[in-house]
């Protein structure tokens, strides 16, 4: 086969790769992100929030536009989406709808499911308080509020406005109106329409409008001869012609040998040397790399050749060199693979069965393609662990036998540390086994063994709790008339907002569930108890000296959070002297052990500007600045800008002050148009 390719153009599409691969070296790692985001859902399953939210925050660093990080975040913040406000909530869906334009994380049943039920608890609330206003007819909404209401799925109100920047040619409307009419969201559907308004809308600079056509096109079966088709495809940029269609589906050997000119494809040896290279960065090649790895890829499937249908097939499942997401392709050339005889695909039919992704979901019909896969001893170091997380999320209820049975085989075949995790949290709470905090430990001190150094806090609190309760081979006891661990954090993940306004009943067996666990050193119970103290929860007579002596203990167990509510008692001089300085300090130490909350740099910023006799503009406008890049916080950028516009701690710079203010405003602040249509005036004089 080497007369099939020119070594010389091999040698230059290989150095293209090179220094492909050297500019994006810092950029996303596909494989890595998905083993990632596995690890943090589990996290989350189990209520590791601190675990799952720094392994989110990894993969942001990875790739900072990547959707399910955003998401993750989210369910780290709402708590499993058992909570529907707070900043942390606010700010990344505000990230993720400037990111996902195309609303495209609804596609995740369970956060669209959580975004309805955020929908409904504010609703109650406004239906609560006072009256929602009606909007006058000659008034419209703000194209912030626009946003705001069809991220909450109140599309009959937003519909008026949407229409009225739509007629009046502002691009995002007009697209996202286009959409309405393509899909049938509140108005009929109707086809003809949705592509005058899609042309509409490409012609006003929404340039991905074409591609959503062509989404759109493909799923419909649309010819790609025809010329509607060339004419969307036309407008991507992407593709200059378009390939004529097959006229057999068969994969005949005489035929396709030839289709290809022997001059345009790879050998076999050159294509694995180059797709391994480059098996990172599948989705980033140059158009003339992709058309000639596809017409290889297709070649050698048609000759039945392993190796190329799985890449195709993953080329299909994932969008690899430009090709459109087409899951019936990639769902049909897997069964292929199995048909001769390549079993690890038992894998991949799996999850298409676990997402219903073409094929109608269907938890038991994952199980038993990834049961065949781990049978034969084809399976790979997430099929144990995929059939235990479906046992524990995808039925009515959680099988923690089974969940339990299959974290056993995957630590057994794959070392996993995450299933030992597991394990010891299993055994600890009695979830499908009976209670053993030996056995617990035992698994804790596995995960540790094996690599994961996050445990060391498990294993020492287990020792800990099994000393000082002196039972080695017996479960713990307690009055039944408690709520048990995970009962407790249940039900205080109901009542958030809540805490104050319970029954004497449910206060008296809230407290006693918490000071029993926080005696046994549990974090989430100490925190919780130290709040009630700090705040008068469960109408707990405030004490800010228990409060303050809870959160000391956390720190001691080394739950740093607690940094941050200890700064706060020394800036209001809550229990002890009033000191700015140690206030400071305590913040500064939750930052550097990235455990601060949303407002430490603004509180730090805050204190050096207001707090003290003289104001220390240096300082304040340093924290501004690091609120700013950590939470990407739009009051620090207005401070920011009003820094730079006043000369305070810095050299006057209009321009800066211009750059912080615009970023607030594209941050959401819509109030900043004034201090940029005033600074803009400046630097025109």
């Amino acid at each position: 086969m080497s007369g099939l390719f020119d070594k010389s153009l091999l040698e230059n599409l290989e150095n293209e790769a090179d220094e492909k691969l050297e500019e994006k070296e810092n950029k996303k790692d596909l494989s890595k992100i998905n083993e990632l985001l596995e690890i943090a859902n589990g996290a989350c399953f189990v209520e590791d929030f601190e675990k799952a939210k720094k392994i989110y925050k990894e993969i942001l660093d990875i790739d900072y536009k990547n959707i399910d990080g955003y998401i993750g975040l989210i369910r780290v913040e709402s708590e499993d989406y058992t909570k529907f406000e707070g900043e942390g909530i606010e700010k990344n869906l505000r990230i993720l709808n400037k990111i996902d334009e195309k609303y495209s994380y609804l596609k995740n049943k369970e956060f669209a499911t959580y975004l309805k039920n955020r929908k409904e608890f504010f609703k109650s609330q406004n239906q609560n308080t006072a009256p929602k206003k009606e909007i006058k007819k000659e008034e419209f909404y703000s194209l912030d509020k626009v946003k705001e209401l069809v991220d909450s799925y109140d599309y009959k109100e937003a519909l008026p406005s949407i229409e009225h920047y739509a007629e009046n040619c502002v691009g995002p409307m007009v697209k996202l109106l286009a959409s309405f009419y393509l899909k049938g969201i509140i108005v009929n559907k109707n086809e003809s329409k949705a592509l005058e308004l899609y042309e509409k809308a490409y012609d006003l600079g929404e340039k991905d409008s074409a591609k959503e056509v062509l989404e759109y096109l493909d799923n419909k079966g649309t010819s790609k001869t025809s010329s509607l088709y060339k004419n969307w495809l036309q407008k991507t940029g992407k593709v200059t012609k378009v390939e004529e269609p097959k006229k057999d589906n068969s994969y005949s050997k005489k035929e396709t040998s030839t289709k290809e000119s022997e001059d345009s494809i790879f050998s076999l040896d050159e294509l694995k040397n180059f797709l391994d290279k480059i098996s990172l960065h599948k989705d980033e090649q140059t158009e003339e790399i992709n058309e000639k790895v596809l017409k290889t890829l297709n070649y050698y499937a048609n000759l039945n050749d392993i190796y190329c249908i799985n890449n195709l097939a993953s080329a299909y499942n994932f969008g690899y060199f430009g090709l459109i997401v087409d899951y019936k392709k990639s769902f049909e050339l897997f069964n292929k693979l199995i048909m001769l005889n390549s079993y690890d695909a038992y894998n991949d039919i799996a999850r298409f069965y676990e997402n219903g992704n073409y094929v109608e979901k269907n938890p038991n019909k994952a199980i038993e393609y990834y049961t065949k896969a781990y049978d034969l001893k084809c399976d790979n170091s997430f099929t144990c662990y995929n059939i235990a997380s479906i046992y524990l999320r995808n039925f009515d209820k959680p099988n923690y036998a089974k969940a339990l049975e299959w974290y056993k085989k995957s630590t057994e075949r794959n070392r996993d540390w995450y299933a030992c995790s597991q394990l010891g949290k299993f055994y600890e709470e009695g979830l499908g086994t009976n209670q053993d905090l030996n056995e617990a430990l035992k698994w804790y001190q596995k995960g540790l063994d094996d690599g994961d150094k996050k445990e060391r806090e498990n294993v020492y609190r287990l020792k800990k709790l099994l000393a000082k309760t002196n039972q080695s081979k017996q479960n713990i006891t307690k009055d039944d008339s408690i709520y048990s661990l995970k009962e407790l954090k249940n039900f205080l993940s109901t009542i958030i907002c809540f805490k104050d306004k319970q029954t004497d009943e449910v206060n008296k067996k809230v407290l006693a569930a918490l000071n029993y666990y926080a005696d046994l050193d549990d974090i989430y119970c100490i925190d919780e108890l130290a709040d009630a103290y700090c705040y008068g929860y469960f109408k707990l007579r405030k004490d800010d000296k228990k409060s303050f002596e809870l959160n000391q203990k956390l720190i001691k167990l080394g739950y740093y959070k607690a940094y941050d509510k200890i700064a706060r008692f020394y800036e209001f001089g809550w229990y002890v002297e009033k000191d700015l300085y140690k206030a400071i300090e305590y913040y500064t130490k939750a930052y550097d052990l990235k455990c601060d909350g949303l407002f430490t740099c603004k509180e730090i910023a805050n204190i050096y500007l207001n707090d003290f006799e003289m104001p220390n503009y240096s300082k304040a406008l340093e924290w501004y600045k690091k609120s700013a890049e950590r939470n990407n916080d739009w009051y620090s950028f207005s401070q920011l800008g009003k820094f730079y516009e006043e000369g305070l701690g810095v050299k006057k710079d209009l321009k800066e002050a211009l750059k912080w203010y615009q970023k607030g405003f594209d941050d959401g602040d819509k109030k900043e148009q004034e201090n940029i249509d005033r600074v803009k005036k400046l630097l025109n004089k």
